[in-house]
């Protein structure tokens, strides 16, 4: 009697061992992976590493110990902002502005915090009206995307950001 069972090859241990060791070497490999990326992630706010700033940070790169980086580089601890009527400018710009300025520095933006800037700027109608339009690198923010009463929020916030030298 000839069956299909019969005529199918037979599986080897040899083929066995080999899957067994491209599971073992794919596991490896992803928890290498995660390794690396809760490094870079826990690097978050070193300098020069703007973008795991913002990315691997709940307040999205912002500084609120008011310390930034501590001493030789090491990133502090960061937690995350409770919104309140009082930081809601500082809640908006996180989400609007800190992935090019994070912590209102230099970034992939300029600083908001020289005194270029701050002469630059000097209302927050200056400061408004430039981020509506846009211009060199900066992309512009129209009316649809942040509303009139959130970009006042978020101009206040700027222009309260204490001057630092460049």
């Amino acid at each position: 009697m000839n069956s299909t069972y019969s005529q199918r090859p037979r599986t080897t241990r040899r083929s066995h061992a080999s899957g067994l060791v491209l599971l073992l070497l794919a596991i490896v490999l992803a928890v290498v992976v995660v390794a690396v990326l809760e490094e870079w992630r826990n690097d978050a706010g070193a300098p020069g590493n703007f973008v795991a700033g913002a990315l691997g940070s709940p307040t999205l790169g912002l500084d609120t110990s008011g310390r930034g980086p501590g001493a030789a580089g090491v990133p502090q601890s960061r937690t995350g902002l409770v919104a309140t009527s009082e930081n809601r400018g500082q809640i908006l710009f996180g989400r609007y502005c800190d992935s090019c300025h994070t912590g209102g520095r230099e970034m992939i933006g300029p600083s908001l915090r020289t005194a270029q800037f701050k002469g630059q700027y000097t209302s927050a109608d200056k400061l408004i009206e430039f981020v509506r339009t846009g211009g060199f690198d900066m992309p512009a923010y129209p009316q649809t995307l942040v509303s009139d009463e959130e970009m006042q929020k978020i101009a206040e916030y700027v222009l309260s950001l204490p001057e630092e030298a460049p």
